[in-house]
């Protein structure tokens, strides 16, 4: 079953990185249910990926959603520019 499939590689990825996942191999079928994420998962420009919408909560129903690689892309970088502004602004050098 490739969605079962695609539930778990989810699931291994965000173990790997020690973020919690609640999200039931129905919550996700549920989630991807009338988008194209099963053909067109995947990194590159064009492809779909699920995204947790607070970076810092789990895989959960209420905090996931499937966005564009670039859209996904864009939040990593507007993250980390956020971060690095707030240490500097606490750098009294």
């Amino acid at each position: 079953n490739p969605r079962k499939y695609a539930w778990r590689q989810l699931q291994a990825s965000a173990k790997k990185r020690n973020i919690p996942f609640n999200l039931t191999i129905h919550q996700f079928k549920s989630l991807i249910a009338g988008t194209n994420y099963m053909e067109q998962k995947g990194k590159k420009a064009g492809c779909l990926q699920i995204d947790r919408i607070d970076q810092s909560g789990d895989y959960s129903p209420e905090n996931c959603r499937d966005i564009s690689a670039e859209e996904n892309y864009q939040r990593e970088i507007d993250r980390k520019a956020a971060v690095n502004n707030h240490c500097d602004d606490l750098n009294p050098f």
